[in-house]
């Protein structure tokens, strides 16, 4: 081997281990920026949500799975502090997507499937919240993390706490305190965690007071010594619970006094002083100051509403509505009732819309860095490639090795493009789709007219004056004997049944229905199987069975109608809606 290739072949060799060496540095830069970012959150949520940026950018550049993973969770923990929670929930199905499947990523594992359950719990969907946090103690047993899976137990018994299960509650946070001693070295805030959920249990139980008293007084001990702010001020709520539990109206009235100062002198959060705006109003209620209390009502009443979180907006409201009855005020507490409701339909339709939103610009979002992050793989790929090729052909064959990179790059750049322009199809398709569905320029170019329960944005309704009457027997037929689910329905059979001839009739349908006998009927069926795919979920679709259902003969044939009616097939649709939550609006928190 001549002087010649062996350098070739060396300096080929150093560009490999540089860019190797490159790749371990920016991976072990951002394990130290993951680390970093954590400890941000929740205590400065605004520095967080920067670097977390500036890390997701760097995770889709490299094209590094685990690292997007990591970015996805964090993410997902910001949104969750936030109270966006379905847009933290895509976040976390993002990470699980991104994060391998091997071993060593179990810890990453365990932590998304614990935010998952976590969430769940706060919607109330409790079986998807006991299996997501049954999923993470697995992950947390596989990695050893005897301490992780413990915690998981922790969050099982809350769950149950939530489902006012609270002896079982309560079994979970003995059983965990057994099995922690050995750990108490690890995690030395175990203690006052363990006092302040039996506590919540035995608060929420609303019977057992002594024993409220006894878990909430250790509570405050353990969190005043470590001086653990959030767990003192959620145990000081508590103590203000039981004393209203047990009449102590004073020893009430001076926790509430101690929180105040609490909340002042360590600049807590306003969340916090409208907790203690709440449990005055809830205190003054108890001691028959009505008038008192629907002043600290009101204040607390505001900060729910301007944070739109509607649970404290319904707790506020019905002390509000309590007191209002102890006055014997009956027309302000009708009008009040009436203002509840339309604030809390407000708050729910304002929560639902930007749930909607946040959750599309994640997905469009996650296209473009998908397609991104395949276009760095494949780049890794054909570097490794490049480099086996180069070793074989030797330095000398220059203008082989010219040619090769050539076709690397023009393979590159013809990857990138089709990427885009596959996103950007995408993009239109979904545009295109809402447009439709909403009742405005189908894809086909048709526009919609008014909302109707039977066909959607299509107004074909009978009492139109200006419809003939045989037209308007035609549509009675179809939607009040769902008659369009019949699959041999003819224009024929249908023409017999309204006593006129197939000819006639079907100029009726040309002239005043602006489409065919079968183009009509098939409208029906499209918009009768997007009612029944919204009412029947995902989880138990059958795509299949509905098009039989509705009326077609064969699925390739509702398959062909159903993507010219709609501008997407089927299955495209069912994925839009479980990718955006288009039709229902989700809320709750981690």
């Amino acid at each position: 081997m001549g002087v010649r290739q062996m350098k070739g072949m060396f300096m080929v060799r150093l560009m490999a281990i540089v860019v190797s060496l490159l790749f371990i540095h920016h991976s072990c830069a951002a394990q130290g920026d993951f680390d970093r970012i954590r400890s941000l959150i929740p205590s400065n949520l605004d520095s967080a949500s920067v670097e977390v940026r500036a890390y997701h950018k760097l995770a889709v550049e490299l094209g590094a799975d685990s690292l997007l993973g990591k970015s996805n969770y964090l993410r997902a923990l910001i949104a969750f502090y936030n109270g966006k929670y379905a847009l933290s929930e895509s976040f976390n199905k993002a990470a699980l997507e991104y994060i391998p499947q091997k071993a060593e990523h179990s810890d990453m594992l365990s932590k998304v499937w614990n935010n998952l359950g976590i969430l769940y719990g706060i919607q109330g969907m409790y079986g998807l919240a006991q299996d997501a946090f049954q999923r993470s103690g697995d992950y947390a047993l596989l990695l050893g993390d005897t301490l992780g899976s413990l915690y998981v137990l922790i969050n099982l018994g809350l769950l149950e706490d939530k489902k006012g299960n609270y002896e079982s509650a309560r079994m979970y946070f003995r059983n965990v305190k057994q099995s922690f001693d050995e750990y108490i070295d690890q995690d030395p805030d175990f203690f006052g965690l363990y006092f302040v959920n039996m506590a919540t249990t035995f608060v929420n139980e609303e019977i057992h007071w002594d024993s409220a008293q006894y878990y909430t007084n250790k509570a405050i001990e353990e969190f005043e010594s470590k001086d653990i702010l959030l767990g003192l001020f959620t145990s000081m709520i508590n103590n203000v619970m039981v004393q209203i539990g047990l009449g102590r109206y004073g020893d009430a009235n001076r926790v509430l006094n101690q929180l105040d100062s609490l909340v002042r002198e360590r600049e807590l959060s306003q969340n916090e002083e409208a907790q203690v705006l709440l449990h005055r109003g809830l205190l003054s209620n108890k001691t028959g100051h009505y008038s008192e209390a629907l002043g600290f009502l009101q204040q607390a009443l505001q900060f729910y509403i301007d944070q739109s979180y509607s649970k404290g907006v319904e707790k506020t409201y019905r002390l509000m509505l309590f007191s209002l009855a102890g006055l014997g005020e009956i027309e302000e507490y009708i009008q009040l009732e009436k203002k509840f409701k339309e604030d809390l339909e407000k708050i729910q339709i304002t929560n639902s819309s930007t749930s909607y939103v946040e959750v599309q610009e994640f997905y469009n979002d996650k296209r473009v860095e998908d397609e991104l992050v395949k276009q760095r793989q494949k780049v890794s790929w054909l570097d490794k490639e490049l480099e086996k090729a180069v070793l074989g052909l030797g330095v000398k064959n220059k203008v082989i090795l010219l040619l090769l990179i050539s076709g690397v790059f023009l393979l590159v750049v013809t990857l990138f493009i089709r990427a885009k322009s596959k996103e950007l199809n995408l993009l239109r398709q979904l545009d295109s789709f809402k447009i439709w569905l909403n009742g405005g320029v189908q894809p086909s170019g048709k526009e919609g007219g008014e909302e109707n329960p039977k066909n959607g944005g299509i107004d074909y309704s009978p009492e139109k004056p200006e419809l003939s009457n045989l037209y308007k027997d035609l549509i009675r037929l179809l939607e009040d004997n769902d008659m369009y689910k019949e699959p041999n329905l003819s224009l024929a059979s249908v023409a017999r049944l309204l006593n006129t001839n197939v000819g006639y009739l079907s100029k009726v349908v040309n002239s005043e229905g602006g489409a065919n006998f079968n183009k009509l009927v098939n409208k029906y069926r499209v918009h009768e199987t997007i009612r029944m795919i919204e009412n029947e979920g995902p989880d138990r679709l059958n795509l299949k069975g509905i098009a039989f259902r509705v009326g077609f003969n064969s699925y390739r044939n509702f398959y062909r109608v159903f993507k010219e009616e709609t501008g997407l097939t089927p299955k495209e649709y069912v994925n839009f809606l479980e990718a955006g939550d288009l039709l229902e609006g989700v809320s709750g928190s981690q």
